[in-house]
């Protein structure tokens, strides 16, 4: 029978990427010449990294013998893709310049490009308070028999004028009548912070805080009240908070401009100091008020509320009671008046003296 004469390659198993060159065997026989017939044989595996070459030499005598030998090469895969471009692992970055994420090419030993798996993900963590957070980019690359490696990317954000915080004077508000408009405060000193998708958050649950920031102090206790507004910008998330002092003690009436009556005037249609005038009676500390005028005999001649020194107005002319008529112009002479008038601390004052019309 022939007999070999190399070495007979053994049974391996190797990586798709590393399959060994069959190699050509010869043969020799006692009685003359051998040849050497050589075939090969795959069996498909799982992947298309994984299969099985059956390698068969067989040697032929001249008379017929032959001699065989089979070789099995086991072939996988256990090698994941590799990157193949450019990659920067850290990236620092400030909230209006942040990078797009990278176009990153892969390859593989044992599977094709159409056969190579590329799933990405980006996570966004929550902005810590020096107005930082880190955006986590990454690629889990897989081939055809489930070998897979990630490649992460994070870049460290920077929010410039992150957290910004103001302060306005002191408030109060007995009356109902004061609105701080918060908006308007933070569109002048921060402009573009305000956005359409931001919240605004009444820090102290003052309850004094409309959807559209607006805070009206209306009956609040004395204390620093807090608005805070979160523009929610996806990528430049800003805060600002306005501090308003509310403060009932300076609602007194010594805050308010002092009322100053005119106690002479002259209706006699030559155009000067024709009207009773009061001065700052329109001040918001007097605007709810009554004036009432009266003769020498206690005769009431004139009253009116929210008395204006324009429709509102004593003209030398009786309103019209029981002893005087209506629309009379009355003589020169002395009168009386009382100012009635509900403070800013909400009750209420008096303020009376003597008035001398003269014709």
């Amino acid at each position: 029978m022939p007999t070999f004469v190399e070495t007979l390659p053994a049974n391996v198993t190797v990586e798709c990427s590393s399959v060994p060159t069959a190699p050509t065997l010869t043969a020799t026989d006692n009685c003359g010449t051998a040849t050497v017939a050589y075939t090969q044989t795959t069996t498909a595996g799982a992947c298309a990294g994984s299969y099985i070459l059956t390698r068969t030499w067989i040697a032929t005598d001249l008379c017929g013998l032959t001699t065989t030998h089979v070789q099995t090469v086991t072939v996988q895969d256990t090698t994941a893709p590799t990157l193949t471009t450019p990659f920067t692992e850290n990236v620092a970055s400030t909230c209006e310049s942040i990078p797009a994420a990278p176009q990153l090419v892969f390859a593989d030993g044992c599977s094709s490009t159409a056969q190579i798996t590329v799933v990405t993900n980006e996570t966004v963590s929550d902005v810590n308070s020096d107005g930082i957070y880190t955006i986590i980019r990454t690629w889990t690359v897989t081939d055809s028999c489930n070998n897979s490696n990630t490649f992460t990317q994070t870049i460290t954000v920077t929010i410039p004028n992150y957290f910004r915080t103001t302060a306005i004077e002191g408030q109060c508000d007995i009356d109902n009548t004061i609105t701080v408009n918060v908006t308007g405060i933070i569109n002048t000193q921060f402009p573009g912070v305000i956005t359409a998708n931001g919240t605004w958050i009444d820090v102290n649950n003052s309850n004094a805080l409309s959807t559209d920031g607006y805070f009206t102090p209306y009956q609040l206790v004395n204390g620093n009240y807090i608005i805070r507004y979160e523009n929610n910008d996806l990528s430049c998330p800003r805060i600002v908070e306005v501090t308003i002092p509310v403060d009932r003690d300076v609602c007194t009436v010594g805050s308010c401009i002092t009322l100053d009556v005119h106690n002479a005037f002259s209706p006699n249609g030559d155009g000067t100091n024709e009207l009773f005038i009061i001065d700052n009676i329109t001040d918001p500390c007097y605007v709810e008020n009554t004036v009432e005028i009266y003769n020498r005999w206690g005769v009431k001649v004139f009253d009116t509320e929210n008395y204006n020194n324009q429709d509102r107005v004593f003209r030398g002319v009786s309103e019209g009671r029981s002893t005087i008529k209506q629309s009379s112009e009355l003589p020169t002479g002395t009168y009386f008046y009382i100012i009635k008038y509900k403070t800013i601390v909400g009750d209420y004052a008096t303020k009376n003296g003597y008035l001398y019309l003269s014709r």
